[in-house]
């Protein structure tokens, strides 16, 4: 709870936030840094709403987003593919622990599939509709991504991708021209945009339940008129402002990264502790392949923070 007040919930709050206003700028030419700033606020406005009309916002994001990425890329993969390869390079000295390393950033398509753990308390038969939401959530991404990365390869080749800050532009420009560069920095915005929103949305369900078990912060756990923990999203706000103004997005990725994932290591540990002492606790849905599941994402994540 701690870690999502001062670091978790700020921090990528702040960070899609900036995001968001980089590609927004490409399409309106406002300043970016104004922009993160305003993608804040209204964030935190839509979040004050109840969970539902939140939940629709999210919901038809999600669906806009998903369709353009999808079509995106499957454009890319019909187009002639790139002619141009990187120059011959030495054999790579690379490590296994550098291969973890490499792929921390990557993880940040995925992260996500956490989120709707923390809106347990408002989901219906959490017991059935979370693994489901969790495992088609985590394929549909794992497709999309995939799919992104086979269309971008083909279209862009290695030395496009290299040259590349922003791949996603490029592949619209190399479709559209700059009308289709535009359109996927709004595509993207979209998408940054709907990542802040379910991060605000989830994360302050868990900055209101600290509120609720720390009696001095009895207020974060206090509700409005609509349900929603207006103090922990006041709170939130404040945080996602500051980090806005004193850090970068690459910085702000680090933060994110270094705070969440060790706890996604204990969360990997205080389950297998559970069962042991207090076996008789109600769990509705058993973890197939239990406990090696467990071992193996706890040691997966281990490795790559010791590679980060």
């Amino acid at each position: 709870g701690w870690t999502m007040l001062a670091v978790l919930v700020p921090s990528s709050v702040a960070f899609f936030a900036g995001l968001t206003a980089e590609h927004l700028h490409v399409v309106t030419g406002l300043a970016p840094r104004p922009l993160a700033l305003a993608v804040v606020v209204v964030v935190a406005l839509l979040n004050t709403r109840a969970v539902a009309d939140a939940a629709r916002v999210q919901s038809a994001t999600t669906v806009a987003r998903v369709a353009g990425i999808a079509a995106l890329a499957l454009l890319a993969l019909v187009l002639p593919p790139a002619t141009t390869v990187l120059p011959t390079a030495p054999a790579s000295t690379g490590s296994f622990g550098a291969l973890l390393g490499a792929i921390v950033p990557v993880l940040w398509a995925y992260d996500g599939w956490i989120e709707l753990t923390s809106l347990a308390g408002e989901v219906k038969s959490p017991g059935k509709t979370l693994p489901r939401a969790l495992l088609v959530g985590t394929a549909a991404v794992t497709a999309l991504y995939t799919l992104m990365v086979l269309g971008l390869h083909r279209a862009l080749g290695d030395a496009g991708l290299a040259a590349s800050r922003a791949p996603g532009e490029a592949l619209g420009r190399a479709v559209a021209g700059d009308a289709g560069a535009r359109s996927v920095s709004l595509l993207v915005a979209l998408s940054t945009l709907g990542a802040c929103l379910i991060g605000m949305l989830s994360g302050t369900r868990v900055v209101a339940a600290l509120g609720e078990r720390v009696p001095r912060w009895r207020a974060l756990g206090r509700l409005s008129a609509r349900a929603t923990p207006d103090v922990a999203l006041a709170v939130t706000t404040v945080g996602a402002l500051a980090y806005q103004r004193i850090a970068g997005l690459g910085r702000l990725a680090e933060v994110f990264v270094v705070g969440a994932w060790p706890f996604y290591a204990l969360g990997a540990v205080a389950t297998m502790v559970l069962r042991r002492t207090q076996p008789g606790l109600a769990r509705p849905f058993r973890t197939p392949g239990y406990p090696w599941v467990n071992v193996a994402f706890l040691l997966a994540t281990l490795g790559m923070l010791a590679a980060f």
